[in-house]
């Protein structure tokens, strides 16, 4: 029996439909439209839970938030000039204790370029209100020269910032240049307020095994380090691995803080399962085009907090096994979310 033709406008329409499924795969429709919200609002109150939880056993506890500096400011949204923030959001400073921004000098948008200084002027203003609040800032540059290190070095203290200048991207070694950090010490840092420099190395897969990762980290001169929690994604650090790593070898102890993403879940940490998909748990999102494994997460919802800060979650792993604090990452995942939900 031949087959039956459709009609024509039924034909029309079965095309417009193929045409769109073929969209949706090059494009990822998995980024549905987000419903409006306070996304601003969503993260600082996420930050200002871990903190909370955390400092109940650690009253001591350090939080540094790295980059989303707009949420310093209780502002809904951004000034278009960038050169207003607006008022300082208080419950939200109090729950930090500095902010780190990337390529404030160098590194935007990529490796070894000078960050626009329409940027920089941006970035600083908000910084400024940490500044006011008495909250330690970092700067993270991602350079290509030694030159541009003595730079970012230099423009950093001129505006009182700890500065971290790597050369990459990857944040997998710790520079040989400097020799020693700037603001060399022998004394033993308690407080954030306390470090003169600081060492940012969250990614071992470039050392031959744990042990050799461990003795760079101990042999590191810096006030504050951060690194992950994990060797690999089975190996938690111990605390007395920690131990080890805390004391600097020209003298007194250093303050440890441990790398943890709260705007993206990540296929490669302990709580991830491998059926989940976008969508699927309702709070994962679309992959990150840019970093593979990393999937923007509805911060918000109860399930995605609840495996951060959760009984067993990644939070109670990080202080049980010694960390001072934490560096929390993709902080700005509002913006991503603004985006989605067309605001």
């Amino acid at each position: 029996m031949p087959a039956k033709r459709l009609p024509a406008f039924l034909h029309a329409v079965a095309l417009v439909l193929i045409l769109c499924m073929t969209l949706c795969v090059f494009a990822g429709c998995n980024e549905e439209r987000l419903p409006q919200r306070d996304f601003r609002s969503d993260m600082r109150n996420f930050v200002a839970r871990i903190a909370s939880v955390a400092r109940q056993r650690d009253p001591d506890f350090i939080v540094v938030p790295q980059n989303g500096l707009q949420l310093l400011s209780s502002a809904s949204f951004d000034d278009e000039d960038g050169v207003d923030p607006g008022p300082p959001d208080a419950e939200y400073l109090a729950a930090i204790d500095g902010v780190a921004r990337e390529d404030l000098h160098y590194g935007y948008p990529q490796l070894g370029l000078t960050t626009p200084l329409s940027l920089q002027s941006e970035w600083l203003a908000y910084a400024g209100i940490a500044r006011a609040a008495g909250k330690t800032l970092v700067a993270i540059d991602y350079v290509s020269s030694n030159d541009q290190a003595d730079s970012a070095y230099a423009s950093s203290n001129a505006e009182n910032l700890l500065c971290f200048a790597s050369f990459s991207r990857d944040l997998d070694v710790l520079p040989v240049y400097p020799v020693k950090p700037v603001g060399d010490n022998t004394v033993t840092v308690s407080t954030l307020g306390e470090a003169a420099n600081f060492g940012y190395l969250i990614n071992p897969a470039s050392f031959s095994d744990k042990d050799a990762y461990l003795a760079t980290l101990c042999a590191s001169r810096y006030d504050v380090l951060v690194i992950d929690l994990f060797w690999d994604e089975a190996t938690a650090l111990t605390v007395d691995e920690l131990a080890r790593v805390r004391q600097k070898p020209q003298g007194g102890n250093r303050l440890i803080l441990a790398y943890m993403s709260i705007g993206e879940a990540e296929s490669y940490r302990w709580y991830w399962n491998p059926s989940w998909r976008p969508g699927s748990p309702s709070w994962l999102g679309p992959e990150n085009p840019d970093w593979a494994g990393n999937y923007l997460v509805r911060y918000w919802e109860d399930s995605w907090q609840d495996i951060i800060v959760g009984s067993a979650g990644y939070l109670d792993k990080i202080i049980s096994a010694g960390f001072d604090g934490v560096y929390l990452d993709i902080i700005d995942a509002f913006e991503r979310c603004e985006e989605l939900a067309g605001m």
